[in-house]
């Protein structure tokens, strides 16, 4: 039976070549054969038997030796065993029968042992090979997430496809209004290649079409579609991801063009207060370079002031919570120490799945016109003051004039020794005192009109020199000046300018006291007429040095406070600043006024 057995499997080529693939040796397979059939018809049927049928079973499958195959082997075996045992028959007819159905039952039951094994081998493959194509989705889901769905990417996908189905080509169409071109096709197909055609879509709509091409897939296991479908949805999400990456960046480069070009400052924040966003018109107007901020902590840079961050992140919360903001004031720190006021427009910055990401703000420079508005406010309060001075310098210099006329009459009476003669000389000066605090509150309240002309810094110092001098020889006080400007001529109201300096030389010789000294020096600097002034006397005091300039302010006794403020006007009347600070020894004011000019010889 066994010889016969193999001899008919050696004579059909797929049953040899699983044979020849198992890599055991054909006598050895023929005593298997044999010691089976020996226990087929003398072993009894055990729990230990059927395990052993089951081996039998499984060795089977792992080999290749589909189940069919063995089916037929096993009827081969059966009307061998059949034919021996009715040809070497002696006993009686009945018994024959007997045992033929006996042993047709023995076989049977093997036969049911060792098609168990093949079931549940079918499934362990199954489970492997199920597994085989979750890793193979996995390495599409990493290609695509990767390499995008160009070329690169489709081709991956095909060769894993081509594990499981016959694939040869994959074409993918997408509906034209996506605006995004089709990726072109990975692989030549033969030309007999059938093809699969399976629908692109997410959840929400469909995206076009993908055909899987290749021989035999119209015979296709039904088992294998399912993977088909689970590649289609993988691409399709790929695509999705992709149309949706195209358009944010489409979106984030129009914004960040109109960024570009906006007059405001267009500022992003992420949610640690990191500067993400900072538009050319920012750089202008803090001094700062977009590479010198991008990543750095807003608010160390920009916001110095505790207490003004705490409202601002206060804010910027809100802004998160999804509460706009709209006209939010404050000062941020530029490049060089400035302040600049800012009017700030905000809204919450959500990435492509709606999850907020930080803030977007839009600031407008409002510094010029908060300056204007205290300008104006100012420029009432001195209309205000004006009209009252007016009024009072009528009424008050009028019977001042009549009272020093009287008590000159009464001196000229008088004899040049008479004690009352030193009495009228002290009401004259008391009086002319009281006439220029009226003069400096009424020139403190009237407003500038320049009228501009050209001059020199040598022609000014000339004109205001001789006006000092008189105090500068009772008070012992050296006046020294140094040209240093090149004779550069500037635009200016030098009758302003002549009040302006002569205010500051005064203050400096009463400061410097006996045998002290005043030096003046005028230098230009980046298209500024510099003239700075330093005396050798004590200095400002400390609790009014950043308060100079300020109406009725005075260290000095008996003076007006109006002298500084006056001259502070005029010089930022010219668009220049005055500045004042303490030398080691003595005080040093300092006027800066453009001057775009060219020297002349």
């Amino acid at each position: 039976m066994a010889d016969r057995f193999y001899a008919h499997i050696e004579a059909v080529p797929l049953l040899s070549a699983i044979l020849k693939r198992s890599g055991v040796p054909l006598a050895s397979l023929r005593e298997t054969l044999r010691d089976w059939a020996r226990d087929l018809l003398t072993v009894e049927r055990t729990e230990k038997y059927a395990e052993r049928r089951l081996l039998i079973g499984r060795k089977h499958a792992q080999i290749g030796l589909r189940q069919n195959h063995f089916l037929t082997a096993v009827s081969v075996i059966r009307e061998s065993l059949v034919e021996i045992l009715i040809r070497e028959w002696n006993g009686a007819p009945r018994r024959q029968d007997a045992c033929l159905a006996a042993l047709h039952r023995a076989i049977d039951a093997d036969v049911a042992a060792i098609c168990e094994a093949y079931v549940e081998e079918s499934e362990r493959e199954l489970q492997r090979e199920r597994s085989r194509e979750r890793a193979s989705l996995l390495r599409i889901h990493e290609h695509l997430l990767r390499t995008g769905v160009e070329l690169p990417g489709l081709d991956a996908v095909r060769s894993e496809v081509a594990l499981f189905v016959p694939v040869d080509r994959i074409e993918v169409r997408l509906d034209p209004h996506r605006r995004v071109s089709s990726p072109p096709p990975s692989g030549t197909a033969p030309p007999d290649a059938e093809r699969i055609t399976l629908e692109l879509r997410t959840s929400e709509e469909p995206l076009g079409e993908v055909s899987f091409c290749g021989r035999g897939l119209r015979s296709l296991d039904p088992e294998r579609r399912p993977f088909l479908t689970l590649v289609s949805d993988a691409l399709a999400q790929s695509f999705a991801t992709h149309m949706a990456h195209d358009s944010v960046r489409a979106s984030e480069e129009k914004y960040r063009d109109l960024a570009a070009t906006a007059d405001s400052i267009i500022l992003g924040l992420d949610l640690e207060g990191r500067v993400t966003l900072f538009n050319r018109y920012a750089e202008e107007l803090t001094g700062y370079r977009a590479e010198e901020v991008l990543g750095k902590d807003y608010f160390e840079v920009f916001i110095p002031d505790t207490e003004v961050r705490r409202a601002i992140l206060a804010n910027i919360d809100g802004v998160l919570a999804g509460t706009p903001t709209r006209g939010y004031e404050n000062e941020i720190r530029c490049r060089d120490g400035s302040r600049r006021s800012m009017l700030w427009n905000s809204r919450r910055h959500l990435d492509a799945n709606g999850v907020p990401i930080g803030i977007i703000a839009v600031g407008t420079d409002i510094t010029e016109r908060r300056e204007a508005e205290v300008n104006l406010r100012e420029s009432e309060k001195l209309a205000a003051i004006g009209r009252m001075a007016t009024s009072v310098a009528h009424e008050v210099k009028n019977p001042l004039a009549g009272i020093k006329g009287v008590i000159g009459v009464f001196e000229k009476g008088l004899d040049s020794d008479h004690p009352h003669r030193e009495m009228c000389q002290l009401i004259r000066h008391r009086i002319d005192s009281l006439v220029e605090y009226v003069d400096d509150v009424v020139n403190f309240a009237k407003p500038l009109n320049l009228q501009r002309q050209r001059g020199t810094f040598r022609e000014l110092v000339e004109r205001v020199t001789p006006l000092v001098s008189a105090r500068e020889k009772t008070a012992g006080v050296r006046l020294r000046v140094r040209d240093r400007t090149g004779g550069v001529r500037c635009d200016a109201d030098f009758f302003q300018l002549d009040r302006a300096l002569l205010n500051i030389l005064l203050n400096a010789v009463d400061a410097a006291g006996p045998k002290g000294s005043v030096d003046v020096e005028g230098i230009v600097s980046d298209g500024h007429l510099v003239i700075q002034v330093a005396d050798t006397g004590p200095g400002f005091p400390a609790d009014i040095l950043g308060r100079v300039g300020e109406p009725f302010l005075s260290s000095k006794a008996g003076g007006t406070g109006l002298g500084l403020s006056i001259t502070k006007r005029i010089v930022e009347a010219h668009g220049g600043t005055l500045s004042v600070s303490n030398a080691p020894r003595g005080a040093v004011v300092r006027l800066r006024l453009p001057c775009p000019s060219t020297p002349e010889s």
